[in-house]
C-alpha cells in the first residue's frame, strides 16, 4: 500500500485494495509514527471500518524494526500536471 492506495469492500464482501480482491489474513505494515498512523487506521469508513465489515476483527501493533521487500512503481497519474518551476 502507498499513499495513493484506497481501500473497500466490494458487492459481494470481498475487501479490496487498489481494485484487486485480497484474502486473510490481511497485514498492512507503514513507516512513520505510530501514534499518527494508528489515528490514520482508526479513521471512519477506512482500512479498519473495511477489515471488520468482512472479517469482523482489526489489531494495530507497534514494532521496532521493519523490512521492506517490495517496491510499488506508480501510474501517471490521469488529470495532474507538473506546476512549472519559478525559473522557467
Amino acid at each position: 500500500m502507498v499513499a495513493s492506495s484506497w481501500v473497500g469492500t466490494s458487492s459481494d464482501n470481498v475487501l479490496m485494495v487498489d481494485g484487486i480482491a485480497i484474502t486473510s489474513p490481511y497485514r498492512a505494515v507503514a513507516i512513520g509514527d505510530a501514534q499518527t498512523l494508528a489515528g490514520a487506521m482508526a479513521i471512519p469508513g477506512g482500512f479498519s471500518d473495511s477489515v471488520r465489515r468482512v472479517d469482523g476483527t482489526v489489531d494495530v501493533s507497534e514494532g521496532e524494526e521493519l523490512t521492506i521487500d517490495a517496491l510499488h512503481e506508480p501510474t501517471e497519474p490521469d488529470y495532474a500536471r507538473p506546476v512549472p518551476s519559478e525559473e522557467s
